[in-house]
């Protein structure tokens, strides 16, 4: 047997757990030597020590001439409890536990005399976390899923600001056939002396052509055009019928241009416009057409000629007034005619080019939201899956850093739910988290969680001779930082409407990175929402709605960036201090310019615009990227709603701290940071033999520093991230697998090829 280590001894027990708690030395099971000693770095920066992926088997064998041996206990087992039986290997470095795994009995083979050989399972909180990972747990719960007690979630009561609404409706009654036209011929030939009116509402036009026009002139008839809309002050169109006691008043616009044409006509024509409030009994919407009601009437032309005449021209009527917050209102438009005599029947009004434009602006009251960190999500999930037993790195995320404000809840607490679950699995989390750029290294019971940098410290955490095998040695580009098209998406935002884009940013958007060889695409997706406009019309729905119906989108989570208030002026400008920090949504807190806005005073989460976000937390991703490309720019070529907005932030923080940005801009290199890594990979295996206690100390550095290795010789040193080294216990053989650290680029000479 190749012994191990130079100075200590690895040791090997078996745990007894069915029935009893018995621990019996072993030696060293059949196999061991076999098994690879390995450091992998996952899909983004995070790098887990694997023991023989995790799970190898191993042969027992039984101790000769010894009753009652470990051996003799285990066909014990086997016998006695058969798969359900309990048994751990425990491996130790000299006193100290190293790790421990479960024996799988339900794979086992034996022929019960000379040998037992079943899988063993590494046990450790990283193998449980991944057997967990996509099982929901309550946020809001103090029980793990195995029914162990858990320090309550630090749970906060956010209040959510109104945020400024546009609703904008158009219509125009010809817009897809311009021959298409309002037209009545008025009355037949004969004698008349009456008064005409001829009215119509302005959403869902018809065509008139359909009306009898042979009661025209019968009694001052009053036509409608059939009522298909309506203007509301406010957006909960799916609950017109609720009564609501809340004051906040709403500024509406509307604007109504139309070209109209009127012949052989005797007295007058008049033309009126009317806002009549609606009420409603039960599911239906009834229009009260009386003095009261009726808001506004003007007439906007007035002929008292006693001859007939014939006229045409085009009106245009703009109103400007504030309503009380939900009101419901029907616009009629109005034509008066009168007729005086005899007439031959040729009398007529028609009405073409009609354009209808209201906008209504409001603004709802500040409601509370449950709420939780995003680190705290992320820590309580962990927690619970290992039950409580984890401690945790962040320095990112701790007080007055980057992420520690960054908050998450559902869709049920932003509409004003109490006492619901809050469920969500770290693989939902991890999402989230590593579209920041962030990633988790679990290594035994701690766990870190960081940003990008983090995992590649500017620290040298070994030295060896560079000793490459010849024939294992390549160098190759990092395939991962090679594209020319870069995406960021959210995962849901508002769309579809014209009035939804209005402060919409938070949605999708692409980069072209230009080179002349490259045809690969980055996808950077974001598994949540963050879109203000979406925010807030949830946020109204628990204010419209009594929050007792569940919605498709109330277990979606929103990330919502959110500052501290420590205290308050009062009335006569005393200042008082809280107990406790109270907390609300960041608007334009800490931007000094915002443009491209309807409402920025109002609006939600601008540090989580795209190019916020990539700019300051992917910048060093984005420097490391086509590295070979002379003056690396990043074009825009498609920004989904107001790409054009543009900010400058005043927080420490930030990357961007002290730069306008548009959404839209180009990123140039200035913009960047040095890049931390090169666009070589290095792959070899060491040409001399390694005890496993350098290896042991070189993984437990690899996991807790987070820095480089260099490789020497007389002539040059290359300096390397890991991204995955293996050792070979029987051969004592290391291979490595590393990103080239980036400013030792320009230091390598072409000599390091004689290798």
């Amino acid at each position: 047997m190749i012994e191990p280590l130079d100075i200590n001894e690895l040791n090997f027990k078996l745990h007894f757990k069915s029935d009893e708690d018995v621990i019996m030395p072993i030696d060293e099971p059949i196999g061991w030597e076999d098994i690879d000693l390995s450091i992998k770095q996952g899909d983004m920066y995070a790098r887990v020590l694997e023991i023989g992926d995790d799970e190898f088997n191993l042969r027992f064998a039984p101790i000769p001439d010894h009753y009652n041996s470990p051996f003799d206990k285990l066909i014990n087992y086997l016998n006695t409890f058969g798969y359900e039986s309990k048994v751990d290997l425990i491996v130790s470095i000299g006193i100290d536990e190293w790790f421990r795994c479960e024996l799988d009995f339900s794979k086992h083979t034996t022929n019960k005399e000379t040998y037992f050989e079943c899988p063993v399972i590494i046990k450790s909180a990283r193998a449980e976390i991944e057997r967990k990972n996509d099982i929901k747990v309550d946020l809001l719960s103090n029980l793990t899923l195995d029914d162990h007690l858990l320090y309550p979630i630090d749970v906060k009561e956010v209040t959510l600001k109104p945020k400024e609404i546009k609703d904008v409706s158009r219509h125009q009654l010809n817009e897809t056939n311009e021959e298409e036209v309002i037209y009545s011929q008025l009355g037949q030939e004969g004698y008349q002396n009456r008064t005409t009116v001829w009215s119509f509402r302005i959403f869902g036009f018809n065509k008139y052509s359909t009306i009898d026009t042979a009661l025209s002139y019968e009694n001052g008839a009053f036509y409608n055009a059939g009522f298909t809309g309506l203007i509301q002050s406010g957006i909960a169109r799916d609950n017109m019928g609720a009564t609501h006691e809340i004051k906040e008043k709403g500024a509406l616009q509307i604007r109504i241009n139309f070209d109209y044409e009127i012949g052989n006509v005797r007295d007058f024509f008049r033309v009126s416009f009317g806002l009549y409030v609606i009420e409603t009994d039960g599911d239906s919407f009834i229009v009260n057409e009386n003095e009261n009601n009726l808001i506004f009437d003007q007439d906007n032309f007035n002929n008292t000629s006693i001859s007939r005449f014939t006229e045409s021209g085009n009106i245009e009527y703009n109103l400007d007034l504030n309503i009380t917050r939900l009101t419901k209102l029907a616009p009629i438009f109005t034509i008066y005619t009168r007729n005086n005599g005899n007439i031959d029947g040729s009398s007529f009004i028609r009405v073409s080019n009609v354009r209808f434009d209201a906008e209504m602006i409001d603004e709802y009251p500040a409601t509370t939201a449950k709420m939780v960190r995003l680190i705290d999500a992320g820590k309580h999930v962990l927690s619970n899956y290992t039950n409580g037993e984890a401690t945790f790195e962040h320095p990112k995320f701790d007080s007055r850093q980057t992420f520690h404000n960054l908050m998450t809840t559902t869709g049920f607490y932003i509409r004003g739910f109490d006492n619901e679950p809050m469920p969500l699995s770290y693989k939902d989390w991890l999402e989230q988290i590593q579209a920041l750029n962030c990633d988790v290294q679990i290594n035994g019971d701690n766990i870190f969680i960081g940003r990008q940098e983090e995992f590649y410290r500017d620290i040298e955490m070994a030295r060896f001779e560079f000793m490459p095998d010849v024939d294992s040695f390549n160098v190759s580009f990092n395939e991962e930082r090679m594209f020319n098209k870069l995406t960021l998406e959210f995962d849901k935002y508002e769309e579809g409407n014209e009035q939804n884009t209005l402060d919409s940013f938070t949605t999708e958007t692409e980069w072209y990175v230009p080179n002349k060889r490259l045809k690969e695409t980055k996808e950077i997706k974001f598994p949540f929402i963050a879109d203000a406009y979406l925010i807030e019309t949830t946020r109204r729905e628990g204010i419209d709605v009594e929050p007792t119906t569940a919605k498709q989108e109330d277990n979606d989570f929103y990330i919502i960036d959110c500052r501290p208030i420590v205290g308050e002026f009062d009335e006569n400008g005393v200042y008082t201090e809280f107990d406790e920090p109270k907390y609300t949504n960041r608007s334009r807190e800490g931007f000094t310019e915002v443009r491209g806005l309807f409402s920025p005073e109002t609006t939600y989460n601008l540090r989580l615009s795209p190019k916020r976000l990539l700019l300051d937390h992917w910048n060093y991703f984005l420097a490391e990227i086509n590295q070979f490309t002379e003056n690396l720019k990043l074009e825009n070529s498609y920004f989904k709603n107001n790409g054009k907005l543009t900010t400058f932030a005043e927080m420490s923080s930030l990357t961007t701290s002290g730069i306008e940005l548009t959404e839209n801009g180009k990123v140039f290199s200035q913009h960047l940071k040095d890049p931390l890594i090169s666009p070589f990979i290095y792959e070899f295996d060491l040409g001399k033999r390694v005890k496993f206690n350098e290896i042991k100390e070189l993984y437990d550095k690899i996991l807790n520093i987070r820095g480089y290795i260099t490789f020497f010789d007389k002539n040059t040193e290359i300096k390397i991230y890991p991204k995955e080294i293996n050792y070979v216990w029987k051969h004592e053989k290391l291979t490595i697998t590393g990103e080239l650290k980036a400013n030792n680029l320009n230091t390598l000479k072409n000599d390091i090829f004689r290798a």
